[in-house]
């Protein structure tokens, strides 16, 4: 673990120490734990999207999954004519996509302005 801090005339010392207490060896598990369930459901999303996708080329029309957000935690729907290939429609619309990356930026500001 690094430990910085600041003298009175700014400059930054360093010392390292190697003594994890039980509650940081906890964190670091837990964190570990989450990191590895995020990258699993990630997986299971694009199988699922994968075999929908495979479903819905027997039909006339075309509808393509994807993935937006800050982490692709958000799926967006295409449906489009197979034939010409026209967008029919989108769900939810780019405007309601952007609208969600504004709204997350915004909260991410205020929440980095209050702490």
């Amino acid at each position: 673990m690094n430990i910085d801090a600041v003298g009175v005339g700014g400059s930054i010392h360093s010392a390292t120490t190697s003594a994890a207490t039980p509650a940081t060896q906890d964190v670091s598990r837990q964190a570990a734990q989450t990191s590895a369930t995020v990258a699993e459901n990630s997986e299971d999303i694009q199988q699922m999207v994968d075999q929908i996708q495979s479903y819905i080329k027997m039909m006339n029309v075309s509808l393509e999954f994807t993935t937006y957000g800050e982490h692709g935690e958000k799926i967006a729907v295409i449906v489009s004519d197979k034939e010409t290939g026209e967008v029919i429609r989108e769900i939810p619309s780019k405007e309601i996509q952007n609208l969600y990356a504004k709204m997350s930026e915004l909260t991410g500001m205020i929440l980095n302005a209050q702490i």
